[in-house]
């Protein structure tokens, strides 16, 4: 290839570039057009569900010339921007301020997206009444309080509104030290230390450990003027380009991938093609109910994706089946399979009809 042909491919390259902002700016100028007519009608403006359903078709029109995933990370950060300039309120994150559940609701819904973390379950549910979804994680070892989020569920208080699966990832940061050797501490949080001890026990320098009681105060020991260092998980550091990296690509065998679950307050009950719901099936303590259950659910040529048993106190059940499936083709055949459910159960719920996404 000539140095003529060469200039001549960037001159094109850098003209795709140039349509490509334009898109974006004529993209995002739509959006806050569309976000001004749904504050009008009353319709919710942040609707995550739909993003996973337009990812999905993007990559269906890329084929095999781009993965699902490089879809998705440019267009999550492409729907963030949108939301940014939309106003229309915050994703409220059931967890840590500045934690790894932070990070993977920054993963899902970019780097723009505005976040509002809460460690209170009431004030979670208050956020998603003042119609904000909620993103909280739902894998057992690690929700924050999954009986308060089943409770809700039960109650119609909380709807699915889509399924998120993430494999978080951590850094090892210093606000000035180049190097580990180099550090005057290590700031971490005792969840971290758990998560990453194999990493910890590999460490061959002679350093001191502080154990902070949270995230954030991991962060405002990162502001001292001696080399600090921290564990940070990646998303997060993105927000931070003034740390110096010292370790990256930490990773704990405990964690992923991890599901998590944006909440909204009004199910969605439009029936779509690879769509899932979620079956809540309250029974006594007979756990032969359970195989019950999934061969009802199979009767219907449906799949059965995922099973949860919680024990529940205060009510005519003992136990919580939780059983998510495919959707049938139709509305009616839906209601066949809940009425052939309840002679086994002494409840059943349907969760709204949701999509499923990951990103490792």
């Amino acid at each position: 290839m000539t140095q003529n042909q060469l200039e001549e491919l960037r001159k094109t390259i850098d003209g795709i570039d140039e349509q490509i902002v334009g898109l974006l700016m004529e993209r995002t100028s739509l959006a806050q057009e569309i976000a001004r007519a749904k504050t009008q009608t009353g319709e919710p403006v942040l609707v995550p569900g739909r993003e996973i359903q337009i990812i999905d078709k993007l990559s269906k029109i890329a084929g095999n010339r781009l993965s699902r995933e490089e879809v998705a990370r440019v267009f999550l950060q492409i729907f963030s921007i949108s939301r940014a300039r939309q106003k229309a309120g915050k994703f409220c994150v059931f967890g840590e301020k500045n934690g790894w559940a932070e990070d993977a609701a920054l993963a899902r819904f970019g780097l723009s997206a505005p976040l509002a973390a809460v460690d209170n379950f009431e004030d979670f549910l208050a956020q998603i009444d003042g119609g904000n979804p909620g993103f909280a994680c739902v894998t057992p070892q690690f929700s924050p309080d999954g009986s308060a989020l089943l409770e809700s569920l039960l109650s119609g208080k909380l709807a699915v509104a889509e399924k998120f699966y993430f494999s978080p990832e951590f850094a090892l940061v210093s606000n000035t030290a180049p190097d580990l050797s180099e550090v005057h501490e290590l700031c971490v949080t005792s969840e971290m230390l758990r998560l990453l001890r194999g990493f910890f026990l590999s460490i061959s320098y002679d350093l001191k450990i502080k154990i902070c009681r949270s995230a954030s105060e991991v962060f405002e020991n990162l502001q001292s003027v001696n080399p600090t260092g921290a564990v940070l998980s990646v998303n997060l550091l993105k927000t931070m380009p003034d740390l110096i990296v010292l370790r990256e690509g930490l990773k704990s065998e405990l964690i992923g991938p991890a599901k998590f679950m944006t909440f909204s307050r009004q199910p969605n009950l439009s029936l779509e093609p690879d769509l899932l719901t979620t079956v809540l099936c309250g029974i006594g303590n007979d756990n032969s109910k359970i195989l019950e259950l999934v061969d009802i659910i199979k009767m219907f040529n449906l799949n059965v994706f995922d099973i949860q048993t919680n024990d529940f106190e205060g009510k005519p059940w003992q136990k919580i089946v939780s059983l998510e499936i495919s959707l049938p083709p139709s509305i009616d055949l839906l209601n066949q399979m809940v009425r052939a459910l309840e002679p086994k159960c002494l409840m059943v719920k349907l969760s709204g009809f949701y999509p499923t996404f990951s990103l490792r």
